[in-house]
């Protein structure tokens, strides 16, 4: 068993974690938009000891904090509040694409973060969907393939960032599903997109609905034969040539283009938000904490048999990012962050070490 380093220092002082993280937890993360810096979307914590605490009506606050690991401490950490966002997920474009930090929820609103150029809200992701002069999509997650980010959602709709304040319908050869422009309730339900992961930009898998696996060669989508029905929340297209898709209970498929096997049952209580490829492995993560498939088995990150993740940083992991080169993995859960180059983990911060 190959022993990992693990860094404690914390990028964070008491200070810093006060004015900006206190009260709040880690919600989603982002890797980028360049080596060295981390993108966090924070939530308000309501707690018997909040004055909401109760209050079914309450939207808790969320915040957008961008960390440069190397800078000096006054100039390390910024941090941006605006108010609430429902189901809100976080992504980095890198160069040559936009270099910024992007959050998009589900209502398609949009707040985006670019060093001396531009912060805070922006306009609507608001592009109608197709043969619809009024119906906008609901948005479920934002990704990054290659160096552009992507949001995802209903209507098998799939969007991709041009620009700071402009988007493009990628998913215009895609036919919306039956019944969805009518909002009959069993189509909408059935007809997200909820993730998409890419070898490139011109060789995506988008996967959602009940079985729903959609792939694009470039220059058109085609609707693939999938063996199950079950709902479909996490894809990744990994560093080995092949496709790994989970359902809704963490059963997962291995394949490619028409030909898939199933290598897990499954059996989680809750599915993945995340999927990643990094140092040889497949790495799975949820609310529950992240697994690594080891022997086409899923085993708990902190047992693997191959370089175990220590028990400091399982703690935080439940979000799952890595860059676009492959070299930097980063992981997030509720008390904090911490990144892994492959042989040392760096515990960004852990809240536990403050409160």
């Amino acid at each position: 068993m190959m022993i990992i380093v693990i860094t404690k220092e914390m990028i964070i002082s008491q200070e810093r974690w006060d004015k900006t993280f206190k009260n709040f937890e880690v919600y989603d993360c982002t890797y980028g938009f360049e080596h060295g810096r981390v993108g966090l979307l924070l939530i308000e914590k309501i707690d018997e000891n909040h004055i909401e605490y109760g209050n079914d009506y309450y939207m808790p606050k969320h915040k957008l904090v961008s960390i440069v690991i190397d800078n000096p401490p006054e100039n390390r950490v910024f941090g941006m509040s605006f108010g609430n966002l429902s189901y809100p997920t976080i992504s980095a474009g890198w160069s040559p694409s936009q270099t910024e930090l992007v959050i998009v929820d589900i209502d398609c609103e949009v707040i985006s973060y670019k060093t001396r150029e531009y912060k805070g809200r922006e306009n609507n992701l608001d592009i109608p969907i197709s043969k619809s002069s009024d119906m906008r999509t609901a948005i479920i997650k934002v990704v990054r393939v290659g160096t552009s980010v992507y949001a995802i959602g209903g209507g098998l709709r799939i969007y991709k960032r041009i620009n700071h304040q402009v988007w493009l319908d990628a998913s215009q050869t895609i036919p919306v599903p039956d019944g969805f422009l009518e909002r009959k309730a069993e189509s909408m339900s059935r007809s997200l997109f909820q993730d998409l992961s890419g070898f490139s930009e011109s060789d995506m898998y988008a996967v959602g609905g009940t079985g729903t696996v959609y792939h694009f060669n470039g220059e058109q989508w085609k609707k693939l034969p999938f063996p199950t029905n079950k709902l479909l929340y996490t894809v990744c297209c990994a560093g080995d040539g092949f496709v790994y898709i989970a359902d809704f209970d963490g059963a997962i498929w291995k394949g490619r283009n028409e030909q898939w096997t199933q290598i897990t049952h499954g059996g989680m209580t809750m599915p993945f938000l995340d999927m990643g490829w990094f140092d040889g492995r497949l790495w799975c993560a949820s609310d529950y904490g992240i697994w690594v498939l080891e022997d086409d088995k899923l085993v708990l990150a902190m047992h693997a048999k191959h370089k175990p993740v220590p028990p400091e940083v399982a703690v935080l992991s439940k979000r799952i990012d890595v860059s676009p080169d492959g070299t930097v993995m980063m992981v997030c859960g509720s008390r904090g962050a911490a990144i892994y180059d492959g042989n040392a983990w760096n515990v960004l911060f852990d809240s536990m070490a403050f409160e």
